[in-house]
């Protein structure tokens, strides 16, 4: 978010999800969440604040919303990857079994396809079954990988009260 385009859209955002679930928006909750989602675009904080008045029961933690935040953007490529993974699967190289290499460019797609154990039938690649688990192994991966690109970056920030100067 960009701090001070996006901040009366972001204190909107929280004023509402705060009278939904019957929270008062104070300073500190309102602080402690833009610093917690301030890498997202604001676009995607507005639709995860949306999310959460319509479908939860509790005041959502930030990082139960990061995942809708970005959720539609990770399902897109998600079925994308999957779109892909089919696509090989129907060539000619694949043979009888696609294997934990078969993208050539998706890692992600890989590795979700290794975790989710041995492909050998065609029909087995066309179950619904198996599309859900992949996309939803695909999600968590690309989560897991944002979470460490976080860690390594030093986006992340130390709040303390002062109390330990």
């Amino acid at each position: 978010m960009k701090k001070a385009k996006d901040a009366q859209r972001f204190l909107a955002a929280m004023t509402a999800i705060c009278t939904v679930f019957d929270r008062a928006p104070d300073k500190q909750t309102v602080d402690a969440y833009w610093v917690a989602l301030e890498d997202l675009p604001i676009e995607q904080v507005e639709a995860a604040c949306r999310h959460a008045m319509r479908s939860l029961r509790w005041f959502p933690k930030p990082a139960e919303m990061r995942p809708v935040a970005g959720g539609g953007a990770a399902r897109i490529r998600a079925a994308e990857a999957w779109l892909g993974m089919i696509k090989i699967s129907h060539s000619p190289a694949a043979g009888r079994r696609i294997s934990i290499n078969s993208h050539p460019t998706d890692k992600t797609a890989n590795r979700a396809l290794e975790l989710l154990g041995p492909i050998t039938t065609q029909a087995e690649m066309e179950g619904p079954w198996l599309r859900k688990q992949f996309c939803e192994m695909y999600a968590d991966l690309e989560a897991e990988k944002q979470s460490a690109a976080m860690l390594t970056s030093g986006d992340l920030m130390l709040i303390t009260d002062g109390s330990d100067a």
